[in-house]
Parts: structure tokens; C-alpha cells; sequence
């Protein structure tokens, strides 16, 4: 069983520092709309100890236990052992996905499009014309049709943006006119910054070379690797890491900076907590993590 469990056996002190006392229920978002202690970090982190003292159970049950966590970890905010329920489900996915693989529709989204950045952008392009069917309302969100709230279930959806923050910035942003050089920084945009809210990354930029930083960004960029991750799909999350890691190295910056939070966790924890599967990779992510600012 321990062959394969390999991510969760990383984290089986984590698993068992869980007290089993249930306050987690109080404040899961799942648990407020299921009422299921199975889907409570508790619930999950019992299964957790099953699997890792030899039970077994059918991996598409697995798969449904632990694909409903949020891994917000609002949970560990407030458990008095400050279980880290996140990291553990993510090792727990981890290994299933290595059993079972990735549903079809992921497998499309995340190897197909999000691997291949041109073509998701394409994708994305021709996904704008069709929002313009959707109702608008305030700000850069978009309401589905009355008729299909039903399958949104309340749902709102970003907007996706007319013209992509690598459409509008230059690979090289020098410092403002009349302003000394400070700095060189790399900026890392990210999928909803690029896609969804580039005036974010237009304004960042702008804000970084009035004060004298000189911004480069590289266009070959990928996706951070999170939605891989927090699937379970490690092989893939390397793929993305290393080829991040191999463009922004090669540049010689001071630091490496994003506007999203998301990206700056996983590139200064994911990739070292669930990814450096060998010390040339650990060398190299802890490298590019130090150089992070988010």
C-alpha cells in the first residue's frame, strides 16, 4: 500500500497530529452545504489514517471524498493541532490520480490547453465572442441567462478580457522618463492576470517603473501550475514548474514578481512542498522561491 500512497506517506505526521475532536465541522464552507462528516477535514483525515495503515477502498470513492475540499484551509485556521488539511488532500489526490488518472474533461483542459499556452489562447479568444450572449452586470463579471441558473446554481463568471496583458505590455518596460534605474524585476502575470483582468497587470507595471524598476516580461510564461496541482496531477505540475523555473532563471533580475497570490503561493511553497522530487529540482526551486514577491 505504501508504493502507492507515495505522496501521502510525505504527510502521514501531518495526518496523525489530527485530534479527532471535530471543531473543523464549525467552520467548513462543504460541510455547510452537505452536512456529511465524510466531507469534513476530520472525516477525510480518518480516511487518511485507514489508507495509511492498509485499508483499502474503491479509488473513485476516494476520488469524490477528497475532490470536494476546497483546500481554502480554513479549517486549519482554527484547529488546535494546526493540521495543514490542505497539503494532506493534495498528497491524498496526488496518489489518486496516480491510481486512476485525471477525468476526461480535465485531462482535455489541463494537458491539452493550459500545457500549450498559444493555443489557449486561441481558445480563450474565440470563448470572448461568445460572452457577449451572456447578460452583464457590475464590473467584469457576467451572470448566465435565467434560463441556465439553473445549471450556474447562482454561479457568476469572469469576463474574459478583449486584448490579453501580453498584447498590451512589451517584453521590456524601462523606467519612467526622468526616473533613475533601481532595480530589474521579472514579472510573472499569471492565467487570470494575462486572460481575465489585465488592466491589473498594466497598472503594476506602470506603479513599478514610475519608482524606478525596470520590468521584463516574458511572454513564454506559463500558467503557474496551481489548478494542475490542486488536481492532483503532479507530473504535469512539474512540467509547468521546471519550464517556469528554466525561462525566469535565465534572466538576470533581482526578483520575480506577481499580482497573484495564487501563483505567489505556488511558486514559493507548491513547488518545493509537493514537487521537488529530487535534490536538483529542490536546488532549483528554492533558488527561484527566494527571488518571489508577491
Amino acid at each position: 500500500m505504501e508504493e502507492r500512497l507515495s505522496n501521502l506517506k510525505k504527510f502521514e505526521a501531518e495526518v496523525y497530529r489530527c485530534m479527532k475532536c471535530g471543531f473543523c465541522m464549525y467552520f467548513c464552507p462543504v460541510y455547510r452545504e452537505t452536512y456529511q462528516e465524510s466531507h469534513v477535514a476530520r472525516g477525510r483525515n480518518v480516511l487518511a489514517m485507514d489508507l495509511l495503515e492498509g485499508e483499502s477502498f474503491d479509488w473513485r470513492h476516494l476520488e469524490r471524498r477528497y475532490s470536494l475540499c476546497l483546500t481554502c484551509n480554513r479549517c486549519a485556521q482554527f484547529c488546535p493541532a494546526k493540521v495543514d488539511v490542505a497539503t494532506i488532500t493534495l498528497a491524498a489526490r496526488a496518489d489518486i490520480v496516480q491510481q486512476k488518472g485525471l477525468p476526461l474533461w480535465k485531462k482535455v483542459l489541463y494537458r491539452g490547453l493550459i500545457n500549450r499556452r498559444g493555443l489557449f489562447g486561441v481558445v480563450l479568444k474565440g470563448a470572448s465572442r461568445f460572452q457577449r450572449l451572456l447578460p452583464r452586470t457590475h464590473g467584469k463579471i457576467r451572470h448566465l441567462p435565467t434560463f441556465l441558473s439553473g445549471l450556474g446554481k447562482g454561479r457568476q463568471i469572469p469576463e474574459i478580457a478583449e486584448r490579453f496583458l501580453r498584447e498590451r505590455l512589451p517584453e521590456v518596460s524601462p523606467p519612467a522618463e526622468g526616473v533613475q534605474r533601481r532595480m530589474r524585476v521579472a514579472y510573472f502575470a499569471g492565467c487570470g492576470t494575462d486572460y481575465i483582468f489585465p488592466e491589473v497587470g498594466v497598472k503594476l507595471v506602470d506603479f513599478l517603473t514610475r519608482q524606478g524598476v525596470e520590468v521584463v516580461f516574458p511572454k513564454d510564461q506559463g500558467c503557474c501550475g496551481m489548478p494542475v496541482m490542486g488536481s492532483g496531477d503532479f507530473a504535469l505540475a512539474k512540467e509547468l514548474a521546471d519550464r517556469n523555473v528554466a525561462i525566469f532563471e535565465k534572466l538576470e533580475v533581482d526578483y520575480i514578481v506577481t499580482a497573484c497570490a495564487t501563483c505567489g503561493s505556488a511558486m514559493k511553497e507548491g513547488y518545493l512542498t509537493f514537487l521537488a522530487d529530487t535534490e536538483e529540482r529542490r536546488r532549483r526551486y528554492e533558488e527561484f522561491a527566494k527571488r518571489v514577491k508577491d
